[in-house]
């Protein structure tokens, strides 16, 4: 975003964009009530569309048939998300290289915000505990999304 008026330069993300609605709605001549209707309804629509924390969110952990390769990924739809690993549609990919097909563990958050800071702990943690993780709610580690292949 690019900041228009001087009062608000050098100020970058929502408190940015708040500023500069507040400047820009107090630049017109309007009564004040109008005026703060006017900065709602511009707040209200320009983060109508960026309120992407705000969706609820999935940590999941994908591996191999074997067992011997862990993933663990975070996206706001599982399902999807599951889908295109299994595809391969970049054989790049780290689970398209380990060939990680299996969807063995997977926990939902209310905000994606903190299904990405579940993501980054479980990361962090050693294999023993994800392993343990997967074998508290999946103990045959059986694929948790069996479908389209």
């Amino acid at each position: 975003m690019v900041n228009r008026n001087p009062c608000v330069k050098g100020i970058e993300g929502s408190v940015g964009i708040v500023l500069q609605e507040i400047a820009s709605a107090f630049a017109k001549p309007r009564n004040d009530g109008k005026k703060i209707e006017l900065i709602k309804s511009r707040l209200l629509r320009r983060f109508a569309t960026r309120n992407d924390h705000m969706k609820p969110g999935y940590v999941y952990i994908m591996t191999n048939k074997n067992n011997t390769t862990l993933y663990v990924g975070v996206t706001s739809d599982l399902e999807r998300r599951v889908k295109e690993h299994k595809s391969k549609n970049d054989p790049k990919s780290f689970t398209a290289r380990y060939d990680l097909n299996k969807l063995v563990y997977h926990e939902a958050h209310q905000m994606i915000g903190d299904a990405i800071a579940r993501e980054k702990q479980l990361k962090a943690g050693n294999r023993a505990k994800k392993i343990a993780l997967i074998e508290s709610i999946n103990p045959e580690w059986q694929d948790l999304i069996i479908g389209d292949e």
